[in-house]
């Protein structure tokens, strides 16, 4: 038995590792390129506006509750002062037209260019508004294209029998029939990644939200045999599509398995709900061996994986273990 539940783990853990560490082989095509130009991206998705940006004094001006909405913030406007306050995750940003001043919960910050009314819009400028709310901004000259990334990434929280992510959208409760990898056991796979950021100068905490690739559970049978593994992968590309994903997983996985003895045949991937979402599965095997499933989605720049792997004999197991995840509800 000792041999058998070694060998299953093995597998989930060496397949993780070989498999995420892919690059696409082309670079995604800038909307900018396309349609001519200012072009605003938030998250690799193109904002449109019903009023185009406008570039004052260097500084990009975008409509105002439009940037705000698309940015996750609560939006109020009081017409006597012409002051908007906009509410998000706990920040509070204040400005009012004509105002070089922005105010990030009580504190101010300059402005270049202050918000203004063009036509019947009020525009305001994008990074500093961006950057209020803690996103990354970037701008490329060549495309001139604004590049807006915000981070909704945290990771989910581990306890003796369960897991739970606000994040993935789903909790997962273990029965007695299973047992769940602690958050230290989680953290030892992530740094043989190589993959990660540590968050201290003592390195001694790992940074889930910078690091690439982050281990967020696994439960498994006390044999081995049926196991789950839940990974979100940062995206080297945001466009990087769910189909594209799994061929380059399936590329990735052939030679790994060949060399432990499992030569894998890939059948037709399908769409199936998962704890009330809908994900991309692929189901593998290697004939008489094993059995693996990988469940992908896509959710901002992070791919979500889930990989089960099971045997023949452990069909009804691998079920149940599967009927433990369940949609997240505030």
């Amino acid at each position: 038995m000792k041999k058998r539940m070694g060998l299953i783990l093995l597998v989930s853990c060496l397949v993780v590792m070989a498999s995420f560490q892919w690059l696409p082989t082309a670079a995604p095509v800038s909307a900018a390129t396309l349609t001519g130009g200012i072009t605003v991206e938030l998250n690799g998705e193109k904002l449109v506006f019903d009023q185009p940006p406008i570039v004052e004094n260097g500084r990009t001006l975008v409509p105002m509750r439009a940037i705000f909405e698309a940015l996750g913030a609560s939006v109020e406007w009081y017409e006597p002062t012409q002051t908007v306050t906009a509410t998000r995750d706990g920040i509070i940003i204040t400005m009012s037209i004509g105002s070089n001043v922005l105010m990030v919960n009580g504190e101010s910050i300059q402005l270049e260019v202050p918000a203004k009314l063009v036509g019947v819009r009020t525009v305001v400028p994008i990074r500093a508004i961006a950057e209020g709310f803690g996103a990354d901004v970037q701008w490329d000259q060549g495309t001139q294209t604004v590049y807006i990334t915000t981070d909704a990434y945290r990771k989910g929280i581990i306890t003796t029998n369960s897991f739970q992510s606000k994040y993935l959208g789903f909790k997962f409760t273990a029965t007695s029939d299973f047992v769940m990898a602690t958050q230290d056991e989680l953290d030892e796979l992530i740094e043989e990644s190589s993959d990660f950021v540590y968050a201290d100068v003592g390195r001694g905490i790992i940074d889930y939200v910078l690091s690439n690739t982050v281990y967020e559970m696994m439960a498994s049978d006390p044999t081995g045999d049926p196991n789950v593994i839940v990974i979100v992968e940062k995206l080297y590309f945001s466009n990087t599509t769910e189909a594209q994903y799994l061929s380059a997983l399936k590329s990735e996985l052939v030679e790994p398995f060949a060399d432990m003895g499992f030569p894998l045949i890939f059948h037709e991937d399908k769409r199936v709900n998962v704890a009330g979402q809908i994900y991309t599965m692929l189901p593998a095997e290697s004939p008489g061996e094993l059995r693996q499933d990988y469940y992908v989605k896509k959710k901002d720049n992070r791919m979500i994986t889930i990989i089960v792997t099971y045997t023949d004999e452990t069909i009804k197991q691998m079920e149940a273990l599967l009927s433990l995840f369940e949609e997240w509800k505030e």
